[in-house]
Protein backbone atom coordinates (compact mmCIF):
# COMPACT_ATOMS: atom_id res chain seq x y z
CA UNK A 1 0.00 0.00 0.00
CA UNK A 2 1.43 3.42 -1.11
CA UNK A 3 1.84 5.61 2.01
CA UNK A 4 3.54 8.95 2.81
CA UNK A 5 5.01 9.38 6.27
CA UNK A 6 4.43 11.77 8.86
CA UNK A 7 7.80 12.42 10.74
CA UNK A 8 6.33 13.14 14.03
CA UNK A 9 8.53 14.20 17.48
CA UNK A 10 11.35 11.51 15.91
CA UNK A 11 8.91 8.90 15.50
CA UNK A 12 7.17 8.30 12.78
CA UNK A 13 3.34 7.66 11.69
CA UNK A 14 2.06 7.12 8.14
CA UNK A 15 -1.08 8.63 5.64
CA UNK A 16 -2.16 6.42 3.42
CA UNK A 17 -4.66 8.76 2.19
CA UNK A 18 -5.49 12.34 2.54
CA UNK A 19 -8.03 15.61 0.66
CA UNK A 20 -7.64 19.17 0.84
CA UNK A 21 -9.46 21.49 -0.58
CA UNK A 22 -6.87 23.79 -2.03
CA UNK A 23 -8.78 27.46 -1.21
CA UNK A 24 -9.46 26.42 2.36
CA UNK A 25 -7.32 23.44 4.00
CA UNK A 26 -7.81 19.69 5.64
CA UNK A 27 -11.00 18.01 4.34
CA UNK A 28 -9.83 14.02 5.74
CA UNK A 29 -6.59 12.48 6.52
CA UNK A 30 -6.31 9.10 7.68
CA UNK A 31 -2.77 8.46 10.00
CA UNK A 32 -1.53 4.58 10.77
CA UNK A 33 0.36 4.47 13.75
CA UNK A 34 2.31 1.92 16.16
CA UNK A 35 0.34 3.05 18.62
CA UNK A 36 -2.95 4.40 20.21
CA UNK A 37 -1.38 7.32 22.04
CA UNK A 38 0.60 8.42 18.78
CA UNK A 39 -2.13 8.53 16.41
CA UNK A 40 -4.45 10.55 18.79
CA UNK A 41 -1.31 13.15 19.24
CA UNK A 42 -1.17 13.90 15.61
CA UNK A 43 -5.10 14.06 15.19
CA UNK A 44 -5.13 16.42 17.77
CA UNK A 45 -2.54 18.61 16.29
CA UNK A 46 -5.26 18.92 13.12
CA UNK A 47 -7.79 19.38 15.15
CA UNK A 48 -6.00 22.03 17.02
CA UNK A 49 -5.02 23.94 13.65
CA UNK A 50 -1.52 23.05 13.89
CA UNK A 51 0.19 22.14 10.85
CA UNK A 52 1.17 18.61 10.03
CA UNK A 53 3.51 17.68 7.09
CA UNK A 54 4.38 14.43 4.98
CA UNK A 55 7.58 13.56 3.63
CA UNK A 56 6.81 13.75 -0.09
CA UNK A 57 10.47 12.72 -0.96
CA UNK A 58 12.01 14.56 -3.71
CA UNK A 59 8.64 16.27 -4.42
CA UNK A 60 8.81 18.34 -1.15
CA UNK A 61 6.76 18.40 2.07
CA UNK A 62 2.64 18.33 2.08
CA UNK A 63 1.43 20.30 4.85
CA UNK A 64 -2.10 19.68 6.10
CA UNK A 65 -3.32 22.07 8.29
CA UNK A 66 -7.54 22.49 9.02
CA UNK A 67 -9.78 25.08 7.85
CA UNK A 68 -10.69 28.28 10.29
CA UNK A 69 -12.98 30.58 9.07
CA UNK A 70 -14.62 29.74 5.80
CA UNK A 71 -16.54 32.78 3.49
CA UNK A 72 -18.51 31.90 0.41
CA UNK A 73 -19.67 34.75 -1.39
CA UNK A 74 -23.26 35.52 -2.65
CA UNK A 75 -25.04 37.65 -5.71
CA UNK A 76 -25.87 41.00 -4.52
CA UNK A 77 -29.33 42.30 -4.36
CA UNK A 78 -30.04 45.72 -6.29
CA UNK A 79 -30.85 47.22 -3.62
CA UNK A 80 -27.48 46.71 -1.50
CA UNK A 81 -24.65 49.30 -1.63
CA UNK A 82 -21.58 48.78 -3.45
CA UNK A 83 -19.76 48.56 0.29
CA UNK A 84 -22.32 45.38 0.87
CA UNK A 85 -20.31 42.23 0.41
CA UNK A 86 -23.11 39.40 1.25
CA UNK A 87 -21.29 35.91 1.92
CA UNK A 88 -22.07 32.95 3.71
CA UNK A 89 -19.41 32.96 6.81
CA UNK A 90 -18.94 30.05 9.23
CA UNK A 91 -16.07 27.86 10.85
CA UNK A 92 -15.05 24.73 10.47
CA UNK A 93 -15.59 21.83 12.35
CA UNK A 94 -14.13 18.54 12.36
CA UNK A 95 -14.42 15.10 14.01
CA UNK A 96 -11.76 12.38 14.44
CA UNK A 97 -12.51 8.61 15.19
CA UNK A 98 -10.85 6.16 17.98
CA UNK A 99 -7.83 4.86 17.09
CA UNK A 100 -9.20 1.54 14.83
CA UNK A 101 -6.85 -1.68 15.60
CA UNK A 102 -5.63 -3.10 12.11
CA UNK A 103 -6.39 -6.19 10.73
CA UNK A 104 -2.63 -7.32 10.44
CA UNK A 105 -2.79 -6.76 14.61
CA UNK A 106 0.40 -4.72 14.19
CA UNK A 107 -0.92 -0.94 14.67
CA UNK A 108 -3.94 1.41 14.32
CA UNK A 109 -5.48 3.92 12.70
CA UNK A 110 -7.09 7.26 13.34
CA UNK A 111 -8.83 9.14 11.33
CA UNK A 112 -9.65 13.24 11.14
CA UNK A 113 -12.21 14.33 8.83
CA UNK A 114 -14.21 17.77 8.18
CA UNK A 115 -17.86 17.63 9.24
CA UNK A 116 -19.34 18.54 6.04
CA UNK A 117 -17.63 15.41 4.40
CA UNK A 118 -19.73 13.21 6.73
CA UNK A 119 -23.69 12.75 6.16
CA UNK A 120 -24.52 15.53 8.79
CA UNK A 121 -22.99 18.46 6.35
CA UNK A 122 -24.57 21.58 6.90
CA UNK A 123 -26.69 23.41 5.10
CA UNK A 124 -24.96 26.00 2.82
CA UNK A 125 -21.20 25.05 3.27
CA UNK A 126 -18.83 23.59 1.04
CA UNK A 127 -20.40 20.04 0.95
CA UNK A 128 -16.67 17.30 0.56
CA UNK A 129 -17.62 14.16 -1.16
CA UNK A 130 -14.92 11.69 -0.85
CA UNK A 131 -14.21 8.05 -2.44
CA UNK A 132 -11.88 5.72 -1.19
CA UNK A 133 -10.98 2.74 -3.04
CA UNK A 134 -12.69 0.07 -3.61
CA UNK A 135 -16.58 1.38 -3.06
CA UNK A 136 -19.27 0.89 -5.10
CA UNK A 137 -21.00 3.22 -8.45
CA UNK A 138 -24.15 2.72 -6.35
CA UNK A 139 -22.41 3.61 -3.05
CA UNK A 140 -20.84 6.85 -4.09
CA UNK A 141 -24.16 7.87 -6.35
CA UNK A 142 -26.18 7.71 -3.07
CA UNK A 143 -23.73 9.71 -1.04
CA UNK A 144 -23.79 12.24 -3.84
CA UNK A 145 -27.49 12.50 -4.06
CA UNK A 146 -27.60 12.94 0.13
CA UNK A 147 -24.62 15.44 0.31
CA UNK A 148 -25.91 17.51 -2.47
CA UNK A 149 -29.83 17.89 -0.71
CA UNK A 150 -27.88 18.51 2.53
CA UNK A 151 -25.86 21.27 1.53
CA UNK A 152 -28.24 22.96 -1.13
CA UNK A 153 -31.30 22.65 0.65
CA UNK A 154 -33.39 21.35 -2.62
CA UNK A 155 -34.88 18.29 -3.61
CA UNK A 156 -33.94 16.01 -6.66
CA UNK A 157 -35.44 12.73 -8.69
CA UNK A 158 -33.07 10.25 -8.20
CA UNK A 159 -33.35 10.26 -12.35
CA UNK A 160 -31.60 13.62 -12.19
CA UNK A 161 -28.81 12.54 -10.22
CA UNK A 162 -25.87 11.63 -13.08
CA UNK A 163 -27.22 15.04 -14.76
CA UNK A 164 -26.39 17.06 -11.64
CA UNK A 165 -23.37 16.09 -11.49
CA UNK A 166 -22.20 16.31 -14.47
CA UNK A 167 -23.61 19.94 -15.44
CA UNK A 168 -21.94 20.75 -12.14
CA UNK A 169 -18.47 19.41 -13.01
CA UNK A 170 -18.58 21.52 -16.05
CA UNK A 171 -20.15 24.63 -14.28
CA UNK A 172 -17.25 24.30 -11.54
CA UNK A 173 -20.16 23.94 -8.87
CA UNK A 174 -18.11 20.72 -8.31
CA UNK A 175 -14.70 20.44 -8.46
CA UNK A 176 -11.82 18.10 -7.48
CA UNK A 177 -10.19 18.10 -3.92
CA UNK A 178 -6.26 18.02 -3.73
CA UNK A 179 -5.70 14.13 -2.84
CA UNK A 180 -3.59 11.21 -1.92
CA UNK A 181 -5.17 7.52 -1.90
CA UNK A 182 -8.68 8.57 -2.66
CA UNK A 183 -10.82 10.70 -4.75
CA UNK A 184 -12.37 13.83 -3.37
CA UNK A 185 -14.77 16.84 -4.58
CA UNK A 186 -16.84 19.86 -3.42
CA UNK A 187 -19.79 20.73 -4.14
CA UNK A 188 -20.97 24.49 -4.22
CA UNK A 189 -24.37 24.84 -1.89
CA UNK A 190 -25.54 27.97 -3.78
CA UNK A 191 -28.31 28.46 -5.79
CA UNK A 192 -26.78 31.60 -7.23
CA UNK A 193 -23.72 32.72 -7.93
CA UNK A 194 -22.14 36.02 -7.86
CA UNK A 195 -21.13 37.66 -11.53
CA UNK A 196 -24.05 35.93 -13.07
CA UNK A 197 -21.93 32.54 -12.74
CA UNK A 198 -24.99 29.96 -12.65
CA UNK A 199 -26.09 27.98 -9.82
CA UNK A 200 -27.99 25.07 -8.95
CA UNK A 201 -31.71 27.19 -9.69
CA UNK A 202 -30.54 27.78 -13.29
CA UNK A 203 -28.69 23.67 -13.35
CA UNK A 204 -32.66 22.21 -11.90
CA UNK A 205 -34.26 24.54 -14.11
CA UNK A 206 -32.52 23.30 -16.90
CA UNK A 207 -32.99 19.36 -16.10
CA UNK A 208 -36.15 19.48 -15.74
CA UNK A 209 -36.68 21.24 -19.10
CA UNK A 210 -34.67 18.86 -20.79
CA UNK A 211 -36.40 15.41 -19.22
CA UNK A 212 -39.71 16.49 -18.36
CA UNK A 213 -39.88 16.04 -14.79
CA UNK A 214 -41.44 18.73 -12.16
Amino acid sequence: MTQKTIPFLEEKAYCPFYAVDPDSGLVVASVLTTSQELGLRVAARLVAGQAVVLDDGAEGGIVLKRQKDVEIPLPKDPAQSEEDTPSIRYRASYTRTHPLRLETGVGYETCVLHRDGTMYAAPNHWGYLLRLPGSSDEQFWARFSHLWGRVTGLPAHPAWVPSLWNVGLKLELIVPLQTFGCEGWRIDPRWDRPDEAAGWREVLKTIVLVKGDA
